[in-house]
């Protein structure tokens, strides 16, 4: 599971909940987070008016005016000039709720049916998350107007409820005396901001260890703290964050962590490289893979084939700087490369050579991240060397973790 902390979301739905702003300024505001955060962010209409500053800050209001669907000119009233527009400046946009808390109800992986709470103003209650076999709590979620929202908890505290965890955008927007009044009553705040995340499936989920959202609940309702564990890999968002014997490494995202994480999640267990790469790179090991005798059968061929063609017509569209962009092209290329072995140029066996070229391809990258690891001071050199002396046949078809006995317990959220 790759997971991408949303802070700035968080920040910005505390700060404007039912705000309908154009996709300009919510790309202003995001950052970084717009493409991982669009998927909340839905399309309510076109501005009938927009107030711009010109190079010396003087603001003039505009009148929309559509002559096409592609055609926005604004005009001025008062002076009648007029100016062109896109719809990035005049598209409005605004959170959608119902994607928000669906993606939450399955990230937090909580139980029972979710509801908006009749009479409150953007307020859930999205289920109950389970702590211990024994223990429960409500979730709810309350992302009322930053004016509105202490008497939002108040009002949500005064029907009885207890023992809660309330999610808001951002906890700092929470005055202090009305998180007092609501610890009084065993509710507790936790923002958005600083403890969800958004990974692969859309869904908004804690991230993973002492410091995720299960961990906080626990600690806020009176249990035992996660303790901290002596293995560790963690991605968050461009960077891998280690804890080895206890010990704290923090590396750049690479395809290399991606397949370290994967090989320490199953000890003592070949895995394809095949299986591997199609991970890393977000694939279908079918796709990658071929058949299994010497030519490709017409269907894998043709999917082959389909998929190539809609990465050629992506990479047409984005520009060469777009994240998406690399990871797009070394999947054409690769596949690519592995059709025309599957066409049976040569004679090759296509599961044998699309096999040995994902070994060394995968083995290569552990090696460069192994390089790179090694650099991170002295707990990353001593990593380096545990993992030289533990990832066994790393250029080969079938990679494989085998640590001493008894094998560590890693926890691995990718």
């Amino acid at each position: 599971m790759s997971a991408i902390r949303l802070r700035e979301f968080g920040r910005a739905i505390a700060f404007l909940p039912e705000d309908r702003t154009t996709w300009k300024r919510w790309t202003e505001l995001l950052g970084n987070e717009i493409d991982s955060a669009a998927t909340f962010i839905a399309k309510k209409g076109t501005a009938r008016a927009l107030s711009l500053s010109d190079a010396a800050g003087v603001e003039t209001r505009y009148r929309i005016v559509a002559h096409t669907k592609t055609d926005l000119v604004g005009v001025d009233d008062e002076t009648g000039e007029r100016i062109s527009l896109t719809f990035d400046e005049a598209q409005l946009h605004a959170v959608d709720w119902s994607r928000v808390v669906s993606a939450l109800k399955a990230g937090l992986n909580l139980s029972g049916p979710h509801r908006a709470i009749p009479d409150f103003v953007l307020t859930w209650e999205l289920g109950r998350c389970a702590l211990t076999d024994e223990v429960s709590a409500p979730i709810y979620l309350v992302a009322a107007p930053r004016d509105r929202l202490a008497a939002m908890l108040d009002r949500l505290a005064a029907t009885g409820l207890e023992r809660a965890v309330v999610l808001v955008g951002d906890a700092a927007a929470v005055n202090p005396e009305a998180c007092a009044r609501l610890s009084g009553r065993e509710i507790f705040v936790t923002g958005i901001a600083d403890k969800i995340a958004v990974d692969d499936q859309r869904r908004l989920v804690g991230i993973a260890g002492p410091e995720s959202v299960i961990g906080d609940l626990r600690a806020l309702l009176g249990l035992a703290p996660l303790a901290r564990p002596d293995f560790q890999m963690v991605r968050s968002g461009a960077r891998w964050d280690v804890v080895f014997r206890n010990q704290d490494v923090s590396v750049g995202e690479s395809g290399g962590m991606g397949a370290i994480a994967q090989l320490l999640e199953k000890p003592n267990e070949p895995i394809p490289a095949t299986t591997i790469q199609a991970a890393i790179h977000r694939v279908e090991r079918r796709l990658l893979a071929g058949s299994k005798g010497p030519k490709n059968d017409r269907e894998t061929r043709d999917a082959i084939r389909v998929r190539v063609k809609e990465l050629f017509e992506r990479m047409q569209r984005i520009e060469k700087d777009h994240q998406d962009y690399d990871r797009d092209e070394a999947e054409f290329d690769r596949l690519t490369e592995g059709m025309k072995d599957g066409d049976g140029l040569g004679g090759a066996d296509v599961q044998l050579t699309v096999a040995a070229a994902a070994g060394r391809a995968v083995g290569n990258a552990i090696n460069r991240a192994i390089e790179t690891i090694s650099k991170e001071g002295q707990p990353g050199a001593e990593l380096a060397v545990y993992l030289k002396d533990t990832l066994k046949g790393r250029t080969g078809q079938n990679p494989c973790y085998r640590p001493a006995d008894p094998a560590p317990i890693w926890v691995i959220a990718m």
